[in-house]
């Protein structure tokens, strides 16, 4: 397990999650209650995984999403939860450009395989 932060003044946690997101081949499952503009442009250009599920409450930009992106709307989720192919972050951040670059944030990056596979099992929960 890796602790991820981001600070006013540590501008890279835009670059990393961008990074995350590329390097994902099979599938980016994202649990956010909060998306805006920037990040759903984020999602549209980094996410080529096979598999990219969105789990979000509704908001204007959800018509912007690429129509690959599987998306479901729930206005009761504060889950904050991104999982990839091998590793999973769990923390505060939203997906939005505040969250992003401007406010102090957490998240934990989990690679460890049992607690992925529990990850991965919770969000099927929610997706259903």
């Amino acid at each position: 397990m890796e602790i991820i932060h981001s600070t006013p003044d540590l501008l890279d946690f835009f670059d990393m999650i961008r990074a995350w997101f590329e390097s994902q081949h099979n599938r980016i499952w994202i649990c956010t209650p909060y998306m805006d503009n920037v990040t759903v442009s984020l999602i549209n250009s980094s996410c080529k995984a096979k598999d990219v599920r969105v789990i979000t409450r509704k908001n204007r930009h959800m018509d912007e999403l690429d129509k690959r992106i599987h998306l479901k709307l729930n206005q009761d989720i504060h889950v904050k939860l991104y999982i990839g192919d091998a590793s999973a972050h769990v923390g505060s951040a939203n997906l939005t450009y505040a969250s992003l670059m401007d406010n102090i944030e957490l998240l934990l990056k989990i690679d460890d395989p049992d607690i992925l596979t529990g990850l991965a099992g919770y969000f099927e929960v929610l997706w259903i």
